[in-house]
């Protein structure tokens, strides 16, 4: 008798697990806002069940992360029943998208904030002139000065940057740094110099034979260069009436067009599984360009998730961590202490 009555309770306990197991449906990803889940106020990393009720305030963000790998995202305040938000995300998505979802998911939920950005993510960062592109109104002691916290590597790196942008001794380039190219149209982007009339781009050959050169006045040049595919090629930026102060070279590689086939593929699926997720979309198609060598895509997949879900501090970090990654020192420290564009 005591054995069965020893059975049968595993044998609830085991179902009373499976059955709460099965109303898990989301987890949080990323909040702005004083977001509730039943009762209480949602953090980061949250199971959420489908029983449950949630109610996004004026001005409030969420977005979480399908069992199944997809993702939801909502931008409008209002009161939502998790059990409608299951059915909308219940259809399976590739491998390809769930591995870089999946991805997404634990640096968002289960990495700890990196030591470096804590205390800059506690500060106002009042400052954010320092690595402004071309309005002329930058000045790096103040901005620098403006983040709280101690000095360490990454704060040194930064503060070190952002003088030598201030002082117009050197041209930062900000992408396509160093990369593979899924495009032969390129958005060169840079830092501004200082009272600079004009910038030349430059492309050359491995040869050093130059392939293409234009100028501008502003610190972004969209253009067709015309690169041969599958070959390395270089691009630097100049400061027009000088040659003494100029980019350094960054590589630059237009993938084949059986390789640009196949990476079109990827990120075709990965915008099919997370359409009408906008940030999160962005984001796991930056983390797979990244993943495939393809940094200005990334760069720009990063960029255009701040835009559509502005002040979200995950997503934030994350573009951040990008930065300090490409040794983008002065941008990393703006992009996650700022509170806007980027």
């Amino acid at each position: 008798m005591k054995h069965r009555t020893i059975v049968l309770f595993l044998l609830l306990t085991t179902c009373l697990w499976q059955g709460a197991l099965a109303q898990e449906r989301f987890r949080v990803l990323a909040l702005r806002g004083a977001v509730k889940i039943g009762s209480s106020v949602a953090s980061v990393g949250r199971k959420v069940q489908a029983t449950e009720t949630i109610v996004v305030p004026a001005n409030g963000y969420i977005s979480m992360a399908h069992i199944n790998g997809r993702a939801v995202e909502i931008r409008k305040s209002g009161t939502y029943k998790v059990a409608d938000l299951d059915k909308s995300a219940s259809k399976q998505g590739r491998s390809a998208s769930a591995k870089f979802a999946a991805y997404v998911v634990r640096e968002l939920t289960d990495v700890e904030e990196p030591i470096a950005f804590k205390d800059v993510h506690r500060s106002k960062m009042k400052a954010t002139g320092a690595v402004e592109r071309a309005d002329g109104e930058t000045d790096a002691v103040e901005a620098m000065d403006g983040l709280v916290g101690g000095l360490g590597e990454a704060r040194s790196l930064a503060d070190v940057a952002a003088r030598e942008m201030a002082e117009g001794t050197v041209i930062s380039v900000i992408t396509p740094r160093t990369c593979r190219l899924l495009s032969d149209t390129i958005a060169f982007e840079w830092h501004s110099v200082p009272g600079a009339t004009g910038y030349a781009v430059i492309v050359s050959d491995r040869e050093r034979r130059e392939l293409f050169r234009a100028t501008t006045k502003d610190t972004i040049l969209v253009a067709r260069p015309l690169v041969p595919s599958a070959s390395l090629c270089f691009w630097k930026v100049v400061l027009q009436g000088t040659d003494n102060i100029a980019s350094s070279e960054q590589g630059i590689y237009l993938v084949p067009t059986d390789e640009r086939q196949r990476l079109d593929s990827l990120l075709l699926g990965i915008d099919e599984d997370l359409a009408g997720t906008g940030a999160v979309r962005w984001i796991v198609r930056a983390t797979a360009c990244e993943d495939e060598g393809l940094l200005h895509e990334a760069h720009r997949a990063y960029a255009a998730a701040i835009r559509e879900a502005p002040n979200v501090h995950s997503y934030r970090r994350l573009f951040a961590e990008f930065l300090r990654r490409n040794n983008l020192h002065a941008d990393a420290w703006r992009a996650y202490g700022d509170e806007g564009q980027p």
